[in-house]
């Protein structure tokens, strides 16, 4: 029997083959000069793994990638109507998050300026979505908003 790579899985195997003998953890924590909780959690594992989850693609977001977080969220989720959910999916952050960012912005749309320079923002971007393009079909024009520091 030839060695893998793998010290680790080499470790393993041992383990579960000892245990297959019908050894003790103790006699098997011997053998492979480890401890008995290691050989127990060993064993654990190999019983139980853990499932593998596949990872969730990033869906494109490039329609709002040019807009500070906070606005970008509230965009896709409230004047997009994707909803909380499908927004954090999307940008691989939780519906609590989105939900913060949404109130954020809902708290700042007091200020006139910046409801004004946001209601030109969402124009813009569900023009963009309609016509599929990524270009804007027109620049906002505030470009001055003492909240975005610019």
């Amino acid at each position: 029997m030839s060695p893998s790579s793998n010290p680790m899985a080499d470790k393993i195997a041992r383990v579960v083959r000892l245990r297959n003998r019908g050894l003790s953890y103790g006699e098997i924590a011997k053998r492979v000069r480890t401890t008995r909780g290691s050989v127990a959690g060993i064993l654990h594992r190999v019983r139980n793994p853990r499932p593998v989850r596949p990872k969730r693609p990033y869906l494109d977001i490039s329609l709002v990638s040019d807009l500070p977080a906070h606005e970008a969220r509230y965009i896709l989720a409230v004047t997009l109507g994707l909803g909380l959910s499908a927004t954090g999916r999307m940008i691989g952050r939780t519906a609590p998050t989105v939900r913060y960012s949404c109130h954020r912005v809902e708290d700042r749309r007091d200020d006139p300026d910046y409801d004004n320079w946001l209601t030109e923002i969402e124009y813009c971007k569900l023009r963009e979505a309609e016509t599929g393009s990524d270009q804007p079909t027109r620049e906002p024009t505030l470009t001055n908003d003492p909240h975005l520091g610019s």
